[in-house]
């Protein structure tokens, strides 16, 4: 009897200590977050739940169909980037309340309950089903598939985004979504582009959406992300969300100038007499009623964002503009060719350079003002 106790009083031991040495692992060891699933038959229950101390830059609430859905890869892009994840399933969605979160990621799998999901937070939309509630579309999201792994254009680069065409051997090839040139809503942003192998593009893989109008309090931003197979990443495929996450989050930003250092101006603003192919160079140049001359300006995209740019011009009742898309870290020249149809007198060009369905975040650059003095012959 009393060996029985020994025995017994020695197992109770080594059980302590076998989980004092667990817990002590944990907090040496450990280096995930814990991820609170909420949905179907689990409440309150985490997935890899550490006691590690971190930053946490943001909260997402991903939304899935149910848990056959959830996505381990995006779980762990998200964790590595110190995002708190908070996982609900659609029978979920109406008792939620997601003005917790910075960003609604919507996953795979058609929600029966999307119309609960306001339309004033931040998302992410990783799916073909719910495009035209979040106004990507007006109708539905196409697939783009191939016999070679995918590409998109980005940037007029052409990245590779699938590292296999298929599955496996013998499987159906593996595809991309994106956002028709015929279903695509005006407003959205261009990101990267169906490549298909020439120079025409089908629709957008990656596409933003900014709503400045609806909401008072603040933008709203939306990342349409079509590539959505990520055992088969590569790396770009993986920045480019990584950017989605960012723009979502409202840490992209938009911002075009026009460059004041342009090569024949004054001021950012250059002006060339059409008749004898000469520039005009003086602080208030003289130009000819009656007379063509070429207005031009050089804006710069200094953001982080391509963007759609209209630039506006005016000289007293003349009014010209023209409007192109600017990548990142990239320039574009505005020209037009004005008749100087007023009356004589001084006057000022006036040139404006606006992005398109966004905000710029500095606007004491998007301006540019040359005076010029119109003359007139006599007869």
């Amino acid at each position: 009897m009393e060996n029985k106790k020994i025995n017994f009083v020695l197992l109770i031991t080594f059980v302590a200590l076998s989980i004092a040495l667990t817990c002590i692992n944990a907090l040496v060891f450990g280096d995930g977050i814990g991820l609170n699933i909420t949905g179907g038959n689990s409440t309150n229950s985490t997935l890899n739940d550490t006691l590690v101390n971190r930053t946490i830059i943001g909260k997402v609430v991903y939304v899935v169909k149910n848990t056959n859905f959830i996505d381990e890869n995006i779980l762990l892009f998200l964790d590595n980037k110190n995002l708190d994840v908070k996982i609900i399933t659609d029978n979920k969605i109406p008792m939620t309340d997601f003005e917790d979160y910075d960003v609604i990621l919507i996953g795979k799998g058609k929600l029966r309950n999307i119309n609960h999901i306001p339309l004033n937070g931040n998302v992410i939309l990783m799916n073909n089903y719910n495009a035209d509630y979040l106004g990507f579309v007006k109708d539905k999201v196409s697939r783009y598939a191939a016999n070679s792994p995918l590409r998109v254009v980005y940037n007029d680069d052409k990245l590779k985004v699938y590292d296999s065409s298929s599955f496996s051997q013998g499987s159906p090839a593996m595809s991309y979504l994106y956002l028709s040139n015929q279903n695509v809503k005006e407003n959205v942003i261009t990101v990267a582009k169906v490549y298909s192998g020439g120079s025409h593009y089908l629709g957008d893989v990656v596409a933003y959406l900014e709503d400045n109008t609806s909401f008072s309090n603040s933008s709203v931003r939306r990342c349409f992300y079509g590539i959505i197979e990520t055992n088969h990443w590569e790396s770009d495929a993986e920045l480019l969300f990584d950017n989605c996450v960012d723009y979502s989050m409202g840490k992209l930003k938009h911002d075009v100038k026009i460059d004041s250092t342009i090569q024949y101006g004054v001021n950012g603003i250059s002006i060339k007499d059409v008749s004898n192919n000469v520039y005009l160079m003086d602080e208030t140049a003289t130009l000819e009623c009656n007379k063509y001359y070429i207005i031009s300006v050089n804006v710069m995209n200094i953001g982080d964002l391509s963007e759609r740019v209209k630039v506006n011009g005016n000289i007293g009742n003349i009014n010209f503009n023209d409007e192109k898309i600017i990548n990142p870290v990239k320039s574009k020249s505005f020209s037009e060719n004005v008749m100087i149809d007023v009356s004589p007198g001084d006057y000022t060009v006036n040139v404006n350079a606006m992005t398109q369905n966004s905000v710029d975040s500095n606007l004491n650059d998007n301006s540019r003002q040359r005076p010029i003095k119109v003359v007139c012959e006599t007869s």
